[in-house]
């Protein structure tokens, strides 16, 4: 039983990790020119440029559930925010192109764990995370749809290897939608992940949810 829990536990911090080092497609349901006070977009509109990476903020979570026959039904969330440090690359925006190169950053925060055993819970916990994501480069088509949304037919703005998680993707690349705001020379795209996956245990299946909400930001060179 306590193996269980802490192949759950395990799996569901490897999912922390997953969760930002997959491809992050872009929500166009998430908001845009007014999101977090931003303001509308001002000054120079055109997202057609060079662009230094200066930050992500997230919002990340993974949930595991699995039925024991003694314990009954079991579930894990770890969950964190945090605004990434240690940034760096760059981006280049053509008429046709969005090309990210070399971006890299360090998350360094604590992750909130609670567990439910039978639908009570625990007393939460806070763990110590940190991790330094490796650089990586990738590019892709898009098409801008009027101020603020692009359509991109690659499906993902910005991915990033998967160097710690051994949970294997099950992102694919398909069209997806993006939102972004220009205020003054700070440009802001609003994404997100919301996928669910099956891990196995000695033959019990266990359900994981990932979701992160984040935003790129970048300064004009």
């Amino acid at each position: 039983m306590k193996a269980l829990i802490n192949f759950i536990l395990l799996a569901t911090t490897s999912c922390i990790f997953f969760s930002c080092q997959k491809e992050l497609s872009i929500d166009s349901s998430l908001p845009s020119n007014n999101a977090n006070n931003n303001g509308n977009n001002s000054g120079n509109t055109s997202i057609i440029g060079d662009w230094s990476f200066i930050g992500a903020d997230m919002d990340v979570s993974s949930t595991g559930k699995a039925t024991d026959d003694m314990l009954g039904n079991i579930e894990i969330t770890t969950s964190y925010k945090t605004t990434t440090i240690n940034n760096k690359g760059s981006l280049k925006i053509t008429a046709t192109d969005i090309i990210s190169t070399d971006l890299s950053y360090t998350i360094s925060t604590n992750a909130k764990m609670q567990t439910s055993i039978r639908g009570i819970p625990t007393p939460a916990q806070e763990l110590p995370f940190e991790v330094d994501i490796p650089a990586s480069s990738s590019s892709g088509k898009y098409q801008q749809i009027g101020s603020d949304s692009l359509y991109l037919p690659n499906g993902a703005l910005i991915s990033v290897p998967d160097g710690i998680s051994n949970i294997p993707s099950t992102t694919t690349s398909e069209p997806s939608g993006a939102k972004f705001s220009i205020v003054s020379d700070t440009l802001r795209f609003f994404g997100g992940m919301n996928q669910t996956s099956n891990q196995n245990y000695q033959g019990q299946t266990i359900s994981m949810t990932q979701k992160a909400s984040v935003v790129l930001k970048y300064k004009r060179k």
